[in-house]
């Protein structure tokens, strides 16, 4: 029987150099945790609040706690540099509080939402959107939501994520905090999701 030779040492090193680069980056998201404020994020004018809430938190105390009265959509936003303008993927998640001594009601929820820009400053007119994780029933304790990486294609070199609540026909009053933003660069995950699979 003929015996197969086994690579050299300088062969393998050569097979791992050719391989395709994956590129797996941490969190994205500055001040992620909300540990003492709400720095490098900035909450918009909308008529509700957007406050540091230093009592409570998940994983530690402090986390950002956003309240809507009805017909208010308050918003909370981070503008994100992207490591790799090449086709990869995202992923976020975050953990999510509803407090129980307000009046929320089910309707009255919150939306995460990523949207990526070519520039690099989250305003040019070119930009990409489909990355949502959207509260349906509440919950009272800290919840951990996620969707699952989505495709996104080449040439983004920013992404500016959006934490918003809604009070519709209530008063809508959430907490977010260790909100996690993660790209795999230089490639798309070969599953086939599409642009709304992995919504909540």
């Amino acid at each position: 029987m003929k015996q197969e030779a086994l690579m050299s040492p300088q062969q393998f090193t050569l097979a791992l150099l050719l391989l395709p680069k994956i590129v797996c980056a941490g969190n994205l998201i500055v001040n992620s945790d909300f540990d003492a404020d709400l720095s490098n994020w900035t909450a918009a004018a909308d008529g509700g609040t957007a406050v540091w809430d230093g009592a409570i938190g998940s994983p530690g105390d402090g986390s950002a706690h956003l309240t809507a009265g009805a017909g208010v959509v308050q918003t909370l936003t981070q503008c994100v540099p992207l490591p790799s303008t090449l086709a990869s993927s995202i992923s976020l998640s975050a953990n999510v509080y509803l407090f129980s001594d307000s009046t929320n009601e089910t309707g009255n929820g919150y939306a995460m939402r990523t949207f990526s820009y070519t520039g690099t400053t989250c305003s040019d007119a070119v930009f990409y959107s489909g990355n949502s994780i959207i509260l349906t029933v509440p919950e009272t304790t800290w919840t951990p939501v996620a969707n699952n990486f989505f495709p996104l294609t080449a040439g983004y070199q920013s992404m500016l994520l959006t934490i918003q609540v809604a009070g519709n026909v209530y008063y809508a009053d959430y907490a977010f905090d260790h909100v996690s933003l993660t790209q795999v660069t230089d490639r798309i995950f070969g599953t086939g999701f599409e642009i709304n699979e992995g919504f909540q």
